[in-house]
């Protein structure tokens, strides 16, 4: 019972914490956890001339234009 209580409050801790850095967990079963930085790609300043002219990059294959917001402002 004092074990679950402890268990309890530090989980809540934890979430509080996840919280404050912009991340939310859901209830389920912790197998295995691990968090890392992706990294992030960019445009390059070509390509971004590009987009910004209302052109697609010739070498972006269909499978790039889908992870791309080509209609953002």
């Amino acid at each position: 019972m004092i074990i679950n209580n402890v268990l309890d409050s530090r989980f809540a801790a934890f979430n509080n914490r996840l919280e404050k850095e912009g991340m939310y967990t859901k209830k389920g079963s912790m197998v295995d956890a691990s968090f890392l930085t992706a990294p992030r790609q960019r445009n390059s300043r070509e390509e971004n001339e590009q987009l910004k002219e209302g052109d697609l990059p010739e070498y972006w294959s269909l499978n790039k234009m889908r992870h791309k917001d080509t209609d953002a402002d």
